[in-house]
């Protein structure tokens, strides 16, 4: 908290017009104040490239958080085990684990480059993200309809798909 008070008090002072401050001390306040905050501006900026490019994903991403809550709540409510504690703990701790792993894997594709083989892990690695709320939004939903909804053929695919990773067998057809 000190930095921010002493970079405000510093940017105060390079614009100061009351005080006699030397041209020498003004340019040191001010390349500090710029060494402090070009490492902000540059996550920021890079920040806004990348939500630029995802911005589809980012809305999925936080619909299908906010639509596993939503039945989270339902749920909970409905089997009597509903705690304002747990929810805002493990809804925490959801965001937190998916935005640190996706994070993390998309550094990772920074690093390797762009060629084909990133385009697909990238598109992998934003659906296997969605897939854990998602999954659980579906868990719930067959929890609350008894078992009837969604089919048992695909929670045996979401659940498979939790065991392996195997994503491509989630969307293959049902063999009739």
């Amino acid at each position: 908290m000190r930095l921010i008070y002493r970079l405000f008090a510093h940017i105060i002072l390079v614009f100061s017009t009351e005080t006699k401050i030397s041209i020498g001390d003004r340019l040191r306040y001010l390349l500090d104040w710029m060494i402090h905050l070009f490492p902000f501006a540059i996550i920021l900026k890079l920040g806004g490239i990348w939500f630029d490019n995802n911005q589809t994903f980012v809305g999925v991403f936080f619909w299908a958080l906010l639509g596993n809550m939503i039945v989270g709540i339902i749920r909970h409510l409905w089997t009597k085990s509903f705690s304002w504690l747990q929810f805002f703990g493990k809804n925490a701790l959801i965001v937190f684990c998916l935005v640190i792993m996706y994070v993390s894997l998309e550094l990772l594709l920074i690093i390797v480059g762009n060629f084909p083989a990133v385009e697909y892990f990238e598109t992998t690695l934003q659906a296997t993200t969605l897939m854990y709320p998602i999954s659980k939004i579906l868990k719930n939903i067959h929890i609350l309809s008894n078992r009837r909804i969604p089919p048992k053929w695909i929670m045996d695919r979401i659940y498979n798909f939790e065991k392996t990773g195997e994503l491509d067998k989630i969307f293959r057809k049902k063999n009739l």
